[in-house]
């Protein structure tokens, strides 16, 4: 998705985008080719290490030991080779690499078909060469250490490469800036919206479009409590998610609790909400752009580091992680939160101070040398 937003925003500056994907699982080719975006589409793989091993072809991502190699379907050299056949010898401005399985080794075998190269990571544990970096997350003042300096080991990253790090670099869609200035105009309304202790009265709930362990479920149990019967619930849930009948049936008799399937985009409903329940990942910066508080579980190791970082600046209030969550937990949190206004007001100023909406540009303006 994040993906997608960027080539939405260079087609807009004239550029044309066009798509890699392996047709795994779960893929969003469909998806993508109907916004007008053509994709190349690599054949499904399983990933084997004896079979790899055995052709003579080892993938440097097994020697390595990256954390997510099982993740490409074969190996880097494999892949680049697959790639590089599709792309049929064209010559690109600009190579767009997000997957967690691809480094160093991969991205070198571009080197003759491509002008330049921007890896998009989140982990900071494997080496890239590429000439930009960039990575939206938040860690504080170790940001860029995490790419400059391991240890004792060399960086991640050549010294010439630019590093684009931080939520203020956040691919955001336009519509959460467009309300964000609304919101702003609207400034002395939203600063007192949290004045009266208990005035929490409408929430929004998103645990990730597909949700694969069912982690709205346990929240949206934790929110059937009688204590709650006053707040309006906006449950948010992808067109993949699985357990569509029993939230339906779980909430029947509850008309505080509407259940929306494949909103198109979250910003409307963010921006009337007084407060978010939902998982790590691109959301946290759509909601902090428009000043919206949350209660934030990981449903992702990727989600961590940066998640705590949030929570101990005080950015987010911290739930256990999604797979050791429990309904109560939700419910003790929420009321928590109803009796804490200030808290509440401190989170929704913090955020829309770190998250401009403004890092879609920057980026571009980085892709296109501006």
């Amino acid at each position: 998705m994040r993906c997608l937003t960027l080539a939405d925003a260079l087609t807009l500056r004239g550029a044309e985008c066009e798509f890699i994907c392996r047709d795994h699982s779960g893929n969003m080719i469909t998806h993508i080719e109907s916004l007008g975006y053509r994709v190349h589409t690599l054949a499904s793989a399983t990933f084997n290490k004896g079979d790899i091993s055995n052709t003579g072809e080892v993938s440097s991502a097994l020697e390595s030991e990256l954390a997510h190699s099982h993740w490409l379907g074969c190996s880097q050299a494999q892949d680049a080779e697959q790639c590089l056949q599709a792309l049929a010898e064209q010559t690109f401005d600009w190579l767009i690499v997000d997957h967690y399985a691809l480094d160093q080794t991969w991205e070198v075998r571009f080197n003759s078909q491509v002008k330049q190269i921007m890896v998009i990571d989140d982990l900071a544990d494997r080496r890239h060469q590429c000439d930009v970096l960039f990575d939206q997350n938040y860690y504080g003042d170790a940001a860029a250490e995490r790419y400059l300096q391991k240890g004792l080991e060399k960086g991640l990253v050549q010294d010439t490469t630019t590093l684009l790090l931080g939520p203020e670099y956040a691919l955001i869609r336009p519509e959460y800036r467009e309300l964000r200035e609304k919101l702003i105009l609207e400034k002395e309304t939203r600063e007192n919206a949290f004045d009266n202790a208990g005035k929490i009265e409408r929430v929004l709930v998103f645990l990730g479009g597909s949700d694969p362990d069912d982690v709205t479920g346990k929240v949206v149990a934790g929110l059937c409590r009688d204590e709650f019967t006053s707040v309006s619930f906006d449950v948010v849930v992808g067109v993949n998610y699985a357990y569509k009948h029993e939230l339906a049936a779980s909430t029947e008799n509850r008309g505080n609790i509407y259940i929306h399937c494949g909103l198109p985009s979250l910003a409307g409903v963010m921006s009337e909400c007084d407060l978010m329940i939902g998982a790590g990942g691109s959301t946290s910066w759509e909601r902090m752009c428009l000043g919206l508080p949350a209660l934030v579980t990981c449903i992702a190791e990727n989600q961590r580091e940066y998640t705590y970082a949030l929570a101990r600046d005080e950015f987010l209030m911290l739930l256990p992680d999604a797979k050791e969550l429990l309904p109560d937990q939700v419910a003790d949190a929420l009321l928590l939160c109803m009796k804490n206004n200030i808290k509440l007001k401190v989170m929704s100023l913090k955020g829309m101070s770190l998250v401009s909406g403004l890092g879609l540009e920057s980026v571009c303006e980085c892709l296109f040398g501006d």
